[in-house]
């Protein structure tokens, strides 16, 4: 396997995002690139169709993965252009206020309105 041409290929990002690092995935997907992460705790919700999910672990998996994107550019520009949808759609400040404030209002009875 070509790893540095692997790293040197654009529009990818892999890894195995757990915890506060989720958030590196989430940023790719603002900068709409595609990621690879594996089928741990939430990685599959977080990505949804916008990226590639391999099973944790499996070092075949991920290569296959990440070959077969390297060497396809119109997959790499629709996984990035689905990632960036998902996070205009899921991610951003004004969606994470108006969930908040949806979850205050059911939670005290009462509606507020969000940005």
């Amino acid at each position: 396997m070509d790893v540095p041409g692997l790293r040197a290929t654009p529009n990818i990002l892999t890894g195995n995002p757990v915890g506060p690092v989720k958030a590196r995935a989430v940023e790719a997907m603002r900068a709409g690139l595609a990621v690879v992460v594996s089928d741990g705790v939430g990685n599959p919700e977080l990505v949804g169709d916008a990226g590639v999910v391999v099973p944790a672990g499996d070092a075949e998996a991920l290569e296959a993965a990440l070959v077969r994107l390297a060497g396809d550019e119109g997959e790499r520009r629709r996984l990035g252009a689905a990632a960036r949808a998902r996070y205009e759609r899921d991610f951003t400040l004004e969606r994470f206020q108006q969930r908040m404030a949806a979850l205050y209002g059911e939670l005290l009875g009462v509606r507020l309105e969000g940005p």
